[in-house]
């Protein structure tokens, strides 16, 4: 997804730079390759039709795979740390042994949060990149990337940090872990 060779491209090359992309959109509307690269077709694809589909079938796709990992990451997420912190502990959790877990706990609950926001970008993101490409009227196409590109921004915020906090509550994990074994 973020190998896309588009991603790079400013929005105006898009139809005429980009081989695959000129060959979506020739299929659609059936313009030969050189008309679509040389630029002599301006047509926008319809709906349903083109690389915009493509970009909505995305979005979906990952609207589909934000559920997924909603559900999956909270029922995983309270499974092992109501395990972990509300059973009876013997010996009883030492003052170090209780930071470290919740630390764990907290990093991991907002690498979750993280994670679900990032992928609610990528829908966000898609979802405006193929209603700009659709667009008819100039203005409400510079509106639609612009919002577009706020996502993106907020993307490429998040999934780094979601990844940090995700080691950084493992690191914690593994701390609790020792400091129990070894019983500090």
């Amino acid at each position: 997804m973020r190998d896309c060779p588009t991603h790079a491209m400013k929005p105006h090359e898009w139809d005429t730079r980009h081989p695959a992309i000129a060959v979506h959109w020739s299929s659609s509307r059936n313009i030969s390759m050189e008309e679509s690269v040389s630029g002599k077709a301006k047509t926008r694809p319809a709906k349903g039709e083109g690389f915009p589909q493509i970009l909505h079938d995305r979005s979906r796709a990952a609207g589909t795979e934000l559920h997924k990992l909603l559900v999956s990451l909270s029922t995983g997420t309270l499974a092992i740390y109501f395990l972990s912190l509300t059973g009876e502990a013997k010996p009883p959790l030492t003052h170090n042994q209780k930071i470290a877990a919740v630390t764990s706990l907290l990093c991991v609950a907002s690498s979750a949060t993280f994670g679900i926001i990032s992928m609610y970008a990528d829908v966000r993101r898609y979802y405006f990149w193929a209603s700009a490409l659709q667009s008819v009227d100039k203005e409400e196409r510079r509106a639609f990337y612009r919002r577009r590109n706020i996502w993106t921004a907020r993307d490429r915020l998040l999934a780094p940090a979601m990844g940090l906090l995700f080691m950084l509550g493992m690191l914690s994990s593994l701390v609790y872990g020792t400091l129990r074994i070894i019983g500090k």
